[in-house]
């Protein structure tokens, strides 16, 4: 009795179970909606050109075949009913980027309505005309041969929607290159760059001419040094001077040369006192400029070394042992070591007098007088050139004269007594 009581039970839980799920099963079922309603616009011209139509389109999902458009342009309604709308964008009205455009669909089978997203920033093509211009990379003037690197720059490519732009270069009139940048390998100075760049655009297509540029190409003269003096005949063991002048020169450094051996220091002067006869000086200067560095040698200097003469003079007189008499008519003589031309003058207490001769006369000396003789001459390596010979200084025999009185005492009066015997 139990067991069969208990299977009724359960069989009654099968119904309830089975009806409660047929119930949930119906309620989900009076809960499900139908998909919202959607609206797109697009617009396939973004920048349209100047005068032409800009189209706009609106695509509706969830939507039935009874749908009302309603198109505004910055919140005002415009436009038909109608999936498609145009804007005219005439020349003196058009269309701005800032204007917003949407699209309000309704669906007349049920009520629902949607809006669409909104589109802005449609700028109109600027017909404007194109700057092209090109600029050289490198600094001028170049050295020569020097590859210089040619480029362009442009403005206005994307107001004018430009799909493609060409550059033709030139050199002096004559085209030799395609493209935007111009690597130039052969420049000479003068030679006139230019580029013809011709750029089709959306809504127009035309050429442009480049401003120019003027290639400069540094031009060097070459670096000369000569030296001075061009030849040399010197005497032994007498100091030289050698100058070096440079034309066209930079930066400059000097090595002395004798006999193809460095000498001296970097200095456009040598003075030495070393040459022999057939010794050679030159000199090599390296200068720095922009576009050369180089290395050149001057002219070749001979040496001729004649050896040098001692210049002296002594002198003589036929007074015995330079004693005289007054009014004594005394003859000096001078005999020069140097055996070539030389010219004498003769002094007496440091004067002049006499002429250009080796013998000089006076009768006019007195105890005292002091007499020397200068010889001169100019002949090659004579040292020195101007000698002074020894002093004779005339004595006399003259009486003892006392003064009547010698008072030293720094009055002025009588306070020497000059012994003129002495």
């Amino acid at each position: 009795m139990v067991i069969g009581k208990l299977g009724e039970t359960i069989k009654r839980v099968q119904v309830l179970l089975v009806l409660a799920i047929v119930l949930l099963s119906g309620f989900k079922a009076a809960q499900t909606f139908p998909d919202p309603l959607v609206v797109t616009i697009s617009n396939p011209d973004a920048h349209p050109c100047p005068g032409q139509p800009v189209n706009f389109t609106a695509s509706v999902t969830n939507g039935s075949s009874n749908l009302f458009y309603q198109w505004q342009v910055n919140g005002v309604n415009v436009g038909p009913n109608s999936p498609s709308f145009t804007i005219l964008n005439d020349i003196s009205n058009p269309i701005k980027k800032t204007d917003v455009i949407q699209c309000l669909v309704t669906d007349k089978s049920n009520g629902a309505t949607a809006t669409s997203n909104k589109l802005s920033g449609i700028e109109v093509l600027v017909t404007e005309d194109l700057f092209f211009g090109i600029f050289i990379q490198n600094d001028l003037p170049v050295c020569p041969g020097t590859t210089i690197l040619m480029g362009s720059t442009s403005n206005n490519l994307a107001r004018n929607g430009v799909l493609n732009l060409v550059g033709v270069w030139s050199v002096n009139g004559v085209p030799v290159h395609q493209g935007l940048t111009f690597i130039y390998d052969t420049p000479k100075d003068g030679d006139v760059i230019t580029c013809e760049a011709t750029y089709t655009a959306k809504c127009i297509t035309k050429v442009v001419e480049s401003n120019s540029v003027t290639v400069r190409v540094l031009t060097q003269p070459p670096t000369t040094v000569t030296i001075s003096p061009a030849d040399y005949n010197g005497c032994a063991g007498a100091p030289v001077t050698f100058n070096a002048t440079v034309t066209n020169g930079g930066n400059t450094h000097y090595q002395w040369m004798v006999n193809g051996k460095s000498l001296g220091s970097d200095n456009p002067q040598l003075t030495t006192s070393d040459l022999k006869t057939g010794d050679q000086v030159s000199c090599n200067v390296s200068t720095n400029r922009p576009c050369l560095i180089e290395t050149v040698q001057s002219n070749i200097v001979p040496v001729t070394v004649l050896p040098q003469t001692t210049n002296s003079v002594s002198i003589t007189c036929d007074a015995v042992n330079n004693f005289i008499v007054a009014n004594q008519l005394v003859t000096f003589t001078a005999q020069p070591a140097y055996t070539g031309p030389v010219s004498y003058q003769w002094q007496v207490n440091g004067k002049s007098v006499g002429t250009d001769n080796p013998v000089f006369k006076d009768d006019n000396l007195t105890i005292g007088d002091v007499v020397t003789c200068i010889t001169t001459t100019s002949g090659a390596c004579v040292l020195p050139q101007s000698a002074t010979s020894n002093a004779i200084t005339i004595l006399m025999h003259v009486p003892l004269s006392i003064p009547n009185a010698f008072t030293p005492n720094g009055d002025g009066i009588n306070d020497t007594w000059n012994i003129k015997a002495l």
